[in-house]
């Protein structure tokens, strides 16, 4: 049996949020036979591209911190706190958050590189993989930018790109964390810069 609680919030334009909150225990048709740990209500993967909500996460009297707020950041970390598997942070997001950097790295863009996105790499094995942002510089140099989930810095997002870096492919993959280029858009791209240019952060 699961006991299920759901609360509507309902504001001038009518209803504007959904709750549900489930227990955690499995019974085994025994009141020894428990488990006590279980997940039974998920975040879903289809849900819109927004951080918090006003009078959810966010209030008046966390105005200060509302920068720093982020619905989905949190689901992954229960997510990873309950199963202890790796989280996969929402691909819509990440693919929102690349084009944000791409376009802000074509923006400052001097004419020395030149930035593609979301194309076709081919790697070792004779397969190909899609390059979040490829980039290419009058040398010749290319490299494969890709985003991290907020919390697996360092570790692409795009399970094709990781393994990809992981078996030694021809282009070298920077990473960039995805929370910095929502939160703070030109330290991420400032920082991409000097990666390119094979400087030291």
């Amino acid at each position: 049996m699961t006991t299920i609680a759901a609360g509507l919030s309902i504001d001038s334009r009518g209803p504007c949020a959904l709750y549900i909150a489930s227990d955690s225990r499995i019974t085994w048709n025994s009141p020894v036979k428990r488990w006590d740990g279980v997940q039974k209500s998920f975040a879903s993967n289809t849900s819109p591209n927004i951080a918090y909500c006003y009078r959810c996460l966010r209030s008046f009297k966390n105005k200060f911190e509302h920068s720093h707020l982020d619905r989905h950041v949190g689901a992954e970390l229960i997510s990873y706190l309950l199963t202890g598997a790796q989280p996969q942070f929402h691909p819509a997001r990440i693919k929102s958050s690349t084009e944000l950097l791409a376009n802000d790295l074509q923006r400052q863009n001097d004419g020395s590189l030149n930035l593609q996105t979301f194309v076709e790499v081919p790697t070792n094995s004779g397969g190909s993989i899609v390059a979040p942002i490829l980039v290419e510089d009058n040398n010749g140099a290319k490299h494969v930018v890709a985003l991290s989930g907020p919390l697996t810095t360092d570790n692409p997002a795009d399970k094709g790109v990781a393994e990809y870096r992981l078996q030694g492919g021809a282009i070298k993959v920077l990473v960039e964390n995805e929370l910095l280029v929502r939160a703070h858009l030109p330290e991420a791209t400032r920082r991409t810069q000097q990666k390119l240019r094979g400087e030291k952060l």
